[in-house]
């Protein structure tokens, strides 16, 4: 049968494609009938394929039988009180006797949901049940498996009472087994225990005698072990610290003899041979860098060091070489050199096989390196690399010192008197003996606390006790770089200037900021008169001070201030020993720091494995747990649990049977090295929850390579799944997009256009409807106009047509949608950001949330696409950006129509422009051209008025020599002019010799208006300008205010100047025409003149009249020879391709018996 176009049945005719009626309960008969649509399509009748599948005549409809799906439903399920049956949204029920209306609540949740769920519920019995259900989209039911709750739990129970018993049998068993087991187990236990008080007590040598293979056994043998180890801990513990103690005596050795040595050159080779006869290394070396940003060996030790800097041997700064990447500020250590690949042999040095490299820098500047080789490969431990550093740092300062000193006279005067003091100083050995032990100390301290606050505490309390000073207190600089923080002081001074937060300006005045700033220390022996000074109110006893600056690896992050009761009570040799205190202080201060850090990355390392976003674990060569992280203890449900899954779990544990085998069968293959990847697998919660995650493991091998643990990974890959639903939903939409796209280049209408975007939103199933909305200004008030509109059919709705306005200033939408952004509310009735008007009106259109999404065109909203539901639901976030899409498509393509109307317009603007400039060139009479211009631009640019005026030979006036309409001719009849002067819009223009336009003409003072063209709103004047020369004007009036745009001037323009070229070009054709006419009447007098005299001269009396002929009469070939010679020069020619016939009788039929032949060319 043919259907209706509307409707389920049209709706497989409209598709085109087959069609399913949802389920449904006839009430006339009592049963549920489901129908099959297809349509009926006539190939035979189609040209092609594609007009056939656009012509369908008819629908074959079908009904299906319904007692398979009975069948299917009644089949045996294999569990006792098991139903599965249908339900339809209007509450009937299929395979299922009852005349039940009334739907329970797991029931009716199942049909407001349309998905999928599970629960315990009551069922249509008012039965206890437990029951899952799945909404069917193609028949439109709800499909429920249920179970009574008795029957369900009836094996639960049985096995509950089976457990009882069991566990009370056991309990009794383990009682005994306890009491067995106590004896053999308390003893061994009490003899652990005495002997782990021994060890506590001090006694290194007590050890368990127990012969037993048992976990006690065990343990007593780890004791003994322990024992052992801790007795050989205590034993070489002097050692390790005597060694420290050397190699940190060795340091501030070579630091003393730096610091001794102020000239440059000196200096440096007692480095590098101090360095190499302590340390006995194979080569020591320095570089500085030169002006060319070269690396040069400055000092060399030995011979070959010697050789080197002679011949001034170099490196390239940055270089492919240890020595040149050292100088960018980057430490190079290469304890084999064979492995190193930046690494440069030297022809000098051919036994290297460690090399550290260390630069020397200052306040982030390097200013060379220190080179150190040897012959040994792994020669550098962490503590020599320390230690060089150290001398590094001292060498910079020594190097930077040496410079200042050569650079500065009195520098060097001041240094010799220093080392004359150092001389004299030599004799007070005993004074430097308590120095050097002091120092001594205070590197024992600096190795004993790694807290740093109780170092720097001890270490001043030290400095005070040991020199006898009146104060000594340690600064740190704070984050901000902006103070000096005291954070130790000695006495009741220091303690109550740390409670007051003592703390110094860096860019202040005192001794701490000066010596802080400049890196260096400074000694004021009578602290009143020094110019750096800083009164404390905490010290009133200061007579003398000096500050030491703490630097460590180039940084300056600190000072120590030792005060005094005396004046005068600091010497410059003083210097060395406390600031190598200060140095060893700012050394162990940077190392607590470092060793703070170190266990904070710890910290933050357990923090991040345990918060990763994928779950970790460690399995034993079985597949027990050995280490899991709290991520994958979330993922298994066991969260805050490790302790009880640790060395206790399998991981197979925690998985499904199939996923158990899988990974049961996947363990040897790990067990032979093979990384197994994306292995998926099924966790089983306690709730008896599924989990799906991917795993990857990686098998760990030891020396021996014996499998030692599987390092694992998991992801939990339902993220990925849903990632992997909402692609497809992208791609549905992004085909939806696609097709609306094509569709809309194709489209000429506007309506078509509101429709195909109708169409592409229609897929995202609104409930209530769509409607697209347009703004206009109808009388300067803004109006919203309904342009296009879609019911859903599902329901009935309020009637509203199309074409339907609504005030905008009304339903107070100029902040809401005029502001452009997508507007999104669930409850639009309650929305408090709509007025109550918008409410009521959305109220009665029954449409309780919403989208509406803006239309743009010239980058300002037009109006906007309104999506409805006619239920209060919130909108996925899917399904907005589907909408906002759609909405811009719509935007270009309504902003491509324009623009295609605007270019086909322009085209007829620019084809007049042509046709004017065709006839410019073919008409050369201006009464023909100009009123043909006029007509032909008011005619194609629909204007008001055209006209056209030429200025007077007097420039006074602009006269009217052409203009449209009625109103035209009598304007031209009365010779209409205007003066030529800035009373007149013409005349402006004239004298301005610019386009002058006028949007509002009634806004214009100099305009006149005139009593034949009364509807005049706007115009534009375009002076006519030749060689510079204004000639006249072109004069458009129209209707409409602000009616010019630019490109409308411009195309005017372009007619205004070739019309001007074409009025010079006629006024010259017309004096050329004039000058035509008298050389002809010259020229004729001249050739009259010239026969006479011609025919004189043969003496023939008969005057015979001259023929003048044109260039289409013919002549003898021979002609030119009958007239004489003197006669031909003036010019008596004729065109030679032309000369080929006789000459014939004229209309008379007289003879000519002589004539003169004179071609008369103009150009």
């Amino acid at each position: 049968f043919i259907p209706p176009s509307g409707g389920e049945r049209g709706g497989a005719l409209n598709q085109l494609s087959p069609y399913v009626q949802p389920l449904f309960h006839d009430e006339s008969i009592n049963e549920f009938i489901l129908y099959i649509f297809v349509p009926v399509i006539p190939k035979n009748l189609a040209i092609d394929e594609t007009e056939a599948a656009s012509e369908p005549v008819g629908v074959l409809m079908g009904k299906v039988q319904l007692q398979p799906l009975q069948q299917i439903l009644q089949q045996p399920s294999g569990l006792q009180g098991v139903e599965t049956y249908l339900v339809t949204p209007d509450n009937h029920f299929f395979n299922v006797d009852t005349n039940s209306t009334q739907l329970p609540s797991g029931i009716q949740t199942g049909l407001e949901l349309k998905g999928f769920g599970h629960g315990t519920y009551h069922n249509y019995e008012d039965e206890a049940v437990v029951g899952a259900f799945r909404w069917i989209d193609n028949l439109d039911v709800l499909l429920l498996t249920e179970q009574r709750q008795y029957e369900a739990l009836k094996n639960i129970q049985q096995i509950t009472h089976s457990y009882t018993i069991v566990v009370i049998l056991t309990g009794a068993i383990a009682i005994l087994i306890a009491f067995f087991l106590a004896n053999r187990i308390i003893i061994p236990i009490n003899k652990l225990t005495q002997v782990a008080t021994a060890i506590a007590s001090g006694d290194r040598y007590p050890t368990i005698n127990i012969q037993r293979t048992d976990e006690i056994g065990t343990l007593a043998r780890a004791f003994n072990h322990m024992t052992n180890q801790l007795r050989d801990l205590i034993n070489t513990l002097e050692n390790r610290v005597a060694r420290r103690t050397q190699l940190l005596e060795t340091s501030a050795e070579v630091g003393r003899h730096i610091s001794d040595i102020l000239d440059l050159e000196e200096l440096l080779v007692q480095v590098v041979n101090l360095v190499k006869e302590r340390f006995n290394y194979y080569h020591v070396q320095v570089f500085l860098i030169d002006d060319e940003r070269n690396l040069v060996v400055c000092a060399g030790a030995g011979p070959i060091g010697q050789k080197m800097v002679a011949q001034r041997y170099r490196l390239k700064l940055g270089g492919k070489s240890l020595v040149g990447q050292a100088g960018l500020g980057e430490l190079q250590l290469a304890n084999d050199v064979s492995q190193s690949p930046i690494w440069l042999s030297n022809e000098f040095l051919p036994e290297t096989k460690a090399e550290l490299v260390l630069p020397l820098q200052r306040g982030g500047e390097t200013i060379g390196v220190l080179d150190v080789q040897s012959d040994h490969i792994n020669a550098f431990s962490d503590n020599e690399v320390t230690m060089l550093q150290s001398i590094a740092d001292q060498l910079t300062i020594a190097v930077r010192n040496a410079r200042l000193f050569q650079e500065s006279e009195t520098a060097r005067r001041n240094t010799e008197t220093l080392l004359r003091d150092l001389q004299n100083a030599s004799q007070d050995l005993a004074y430097r003996s308590v120095q050097l032990h002091t120092a001594a100390q205070v590197s024992k301290a600096t190795n004993t606390f790694l807290d740093s606050q109780e170092l720097i505490q001890q270490v001043v309390e030290l400095i005070k006790k040991q020199f006898n000073y009146y104060y000594v207190g340690l600064f740190l600089v704070d984050t901000a770089k902006k103070w000096a923080v005291l954070k130790a002081g000695t006495g009741e001074a220091g303690q109550e200037q740390i409670n007051d937060i003592h703390r110094l300006d860096l860019s202040g005045s005192s001794m701490v900021s000066w010596c802080i700033r400049h890196g260096q220390a400074r000694i004021a022996n009578d602290v009143a008169q020094d110019d750096i000074r800083y009164v404390n109110e905490y010290l009133p006893g200061t007579q003398a001070e000096i500050a030491l600056p703490l630097i460590a690896r180039g940084e300056i992050f600190g000072a120590i201030s030792i005060q005094s009761t005396d004046k005068n009570a600091f010497s410059d040799e003083d210097i060395d020993i406390l600031q190598t205190m200060a140095d060893h202080i700012a050394t162990a201060l940077q190392n607590a720091q470092l060793y703070s850090e170190a266990q904070a990355s710890r910290a933050r390392f357990y923090d991040l494995y345990n918060k990763a976003p994928a779950g970790y674990h460690t399995l034993s060569g079985d597949g027990t747990l050995l280490e899991i992280n709290d991520t994958e203890l979330k993922m298994l449900g066991y969260e805050g649990q490790k302790e009880a899954l640790i060395n206790q779990r399998k991981i197979t544990d925690f998985m499904d049977v199939k996923s158990k085998s899988l990974f049961r069968s996947i363990l040897p293959q790990i067990a032979k090295g093979e990384h197994i990847q994306n292995l998926e697998l099924v966790y089983v919660r306690p709730d008896e929850s599924l989990l799906t995650v991917l795993m990857t493991a990686t098998p760990i091998f030891d020396q021996q390579g014996h499998l030692k643990e599987i390092y694992a990974s998991v992801q939990d890959i339902t993220q990925l799944k849903e990632i992997e639903v909402a692609r497809e939903a992208l791609l549905t939409e992004a085909n939806i997009l696609n097709s609306l796209g094509h569709q809309l280049l194709t489209l000429e209408s506007t309506e078509a256009i509101y429709m195909a975007c109708i169409d592409a939103i229609k897929t995202a199933k609104p409930t209530r409807g769509i409607a697209i909305f347009m703004y206009k200004f109808v009388q300067g008030q803004m109006m919203i106009e309904l342009v296009a509109l879609w019911n859903n059919p599902d329901h009935g709705w309020p009637p509203i047509s199309v074409g339907t306005s609504f005030s905008a200033a009304e339903l107070e939408l100029e902040s809401l949608f005029l502001s452009g952004n997508t507007i999104v509310s669930a409850d639009s009735t309650a929305d408090d950001r709509f007025p109550e008007a918008l409410q009521q009106l959305l109220d009665f259109l029954q449409m309780k949330s919403l989208v509406g999404t803006p239309i743009w065109y010239g980058g300002k909203a037009v109006g906007f696409i309104l999506i409805g539901n006619h239920i209060t639901s919130a909108f996925r976030d899917e399904a907005i950006r589907f909408f906002e899409r759609v909405a811009q498509q719509m935007s270009v393509s309504l902003e491509n129509k324009s623009l295609l109307e605007e270019a086909q317009q322009r085209a007829n603007q620019l084809e007049a422009a042509a046709e004017v400039a065709k006839s410019t060139t073919i008409e050369v009479d201006l009464s023909v051209l100009l009123p043909q211009t006029v007509e032909l631009i008011r005619e194609v640019f629909g204007y008001y008025h055209v006209s056209i005026f030429l200025v007077d030979d007097y420039q006074q006036c602009a006269i009217l020599k052409a203009a449209t309409g009625e109103a035209g001719k009598k304007l031209l009849a009365e010779k209409f002019k205007v003066s030529i002067d800035k009373q007149s819009i013409i005349g402006t223009a004239v004298i301005q010799r610019q386009v002058k336009i006028t949007f509002d003409v009634h806004q214009e003072n100099i305009y006149s208006s005139h009593p034949l063209l009364p509807e005049t709103n706007s115009e534009v004047v375009l002076p006519l300008i030749v060689r510079d020369n204004v000639i006249g004007v072109l004069d458009v009036q129209n209707t409409r205010e602000k009616p010019f745009n630019e490109k409308d001037v411009l195309v005017l323009q372009t007619i205004a100047d070739q019309l001007a070229n074409a009025i010079y070009v006629a006024h010259l054709f017309e004096n050329e025409r004039a000058a035509t006419r008298k050389i002809q009447e010259l020229h004729k007098r001249y050739l009259q003149e010239k026969w006479d005299a011609y025919l004189q001269h043969e003496g023939n009396l008969e005057q015979t009249p001259i023929i003048i002929e044109n260039s289409e009469r013919v002549l003898p070939p021979d002609w030119p020879a009958q007239i004489p010679m003197d006669i031909r020069e003036t010019k008596v020619i004729t065109n030679d391709e032309q000369t080929n016939a006789y000459l014939s009788n004229d209309a008379n039929g007289d003879t000519y018996h002589s004539i003169l032949a004179s071609p008369l060319t103009l150009r």
